[in-house]
């Protein structure tokens, strides 16, 4: 089946409901955990700290991860002060800010990339932990409850802002977008502006999610991924996307990964990255996620023609215009996320052997670098 660009965008922009575009990343060099914190400075994205638990006992973790996108690579670096789950973090003066959690009440510590060191900064006047953080204009935001607290880096000190309209429970998911800050509590989101020292109220969340999942920014939109639902052991896989410009919501394709809550998500140069969490399994696994608008304004020159679909006993993938594209990847991942098969096109084909696959639906993607070209999906009879 030949896939030109038109016809591929539309397909990929009417199945999106039933599919996101998601690539699969390196996944964490440790071990899968839940409550952690992570964060985005510069083109450097940073995770670390969570834990498990379980009939064999709780084993918590103070290890602190840089992710570099252009090299799909982790570096481990300088431990957190003391072993930890249930902190916030935000950025702020070019360091990320983790603070309060399970073993610390007020205390906060700021990380430095330039020196790979922890700095304990002024004490939060509350104790945060399973809450929400967020960064807006080089300051640090912190709800507790209904209280929200404000960090200046310039003069270390902390500041009691307007009480929030309502008492935010733990696991909310605080982010921010342009010169504003918002919480999801359950079903509903909140607006605080700075500028004014005031919340809003804004519409109503619609999807199944309770608390408990991520969000990131892309393009001035924010997307939730995942959580639990009502109770702790039921978790969705919904991506739910929130436009600020116009107060609406919009249900996204699901995310393709494991169903999780308790998970980590931040922004890296407008590319949103997602991971970790747990589902009962606490996991390391790592995802980029690629939106329409990616799709538009990198596949402009590329054709690829994916056959036969469905197949027996192979698909081939045959690239008759590559464009300004010069290194071409293909990933194949099954329904979960488990990465099947990754190949470079050396000669604009390559035939993927069935082998002892099982039959079902596969998902593929191809990328030039760090840039998502195209996705789609294929069966296997």
């Amino acid at each position: 089946m030949k896939t030109k660009f038109t016809t591929l965008l539309i397909c990929i922009v009417s199945v999106l409901a039933a599919q996101n575009g998601w690539i699969q990343r390196t996944s964490l060099p440790a071990n899968g955990r839940h409550r952690g914190t992570g964060c985005a400075i510069g083109n450097k994205g940073y995770m670390g700290l969570g834990h498990v638990n379980g009939n064999s006992g709780t084993i918590n973790y103070a290890d602190w991860w840089e992710y570099d996108p252009a090299s799909d690579s982790w570096t481990q670096k300088a431990n957190y002060p003391s072993q930890n789950y249930g902190a916030v973090c935000f950025v702020a003066d070019g360091k990320a800010h983790v603070g309060g959690g399970a073993f610390y009440n007020s205390e906060f510590f700021a990380y430095s990339p330039l020196t790979n060191t922890w700095t304990a900064i002024a004490n939060c006047p509350g104790s945060p932990g399973d809450q929400g953080a967020m960064s807006i204009n080089n300051k640090g935001y912190v709800v507790i409850l209904n209280q929200l607290f404000e960090y200046n880096p310039a003069s270390n000190q902390w500041t009691q802002k307007a009480n929030a309209p309502v008492s935010f429970s733990n696991w909310c998911i605080a982010f921010s977008v342009g010169a504003s800050g918002y919480v999801k509590n359950g079903n509903g989101l909140y607006e605080y502006k700075p500028l004014n020292d005031q919340w809003v109220i804004r519409a109503g969340f619609p999807g199944a999610n309770t608390n408990g999942g991520a969000a990131m920014i892309h393009n001035n939109r924010a997307y939730v991924v995942s959580g639990y639902v009502g109770s702790l052991s039921f978790v969705t896989d919904e991506v739910w996307e929130y436009n600020p410009g116009n107060n609406v919501w919009t249900r996204m394709a699901d995310f393709p990964g494991s169903a999780r809550r308790f998970s980590v998500a931040f922004t890296i140069n407008n590319r949103g990255y997602f991971g970790t969490g747990t589902h009962g399994i606490n996991l390391n696994d790592f995802w980029e996620m690629v939106t329409t608008v990616d799709v538009e304004e990198n596949t402009s020159s590329f054709d690829l023609n994916v056959y036969p679909n469905p197949a027996q006993d192979h698909v081939t993938f045959e690239i008759t215009r590559a464009g300004q594209f010069d290194q071409l990847t293909l990933r194949v991942t099954d329904i979960s996320g488990k990465l099947i098969h990754e190949e470079l096109f050396t000669n604009g084909r390559i035939i993927l052997d069935r082998s002892e696959l099982e039959s079902g639906v596969y998902l593929y993607s191809v990328s030039d670098g760090n840039s998502f070209v195209s996705h789609g999906k294929f069966i296997f009879n």
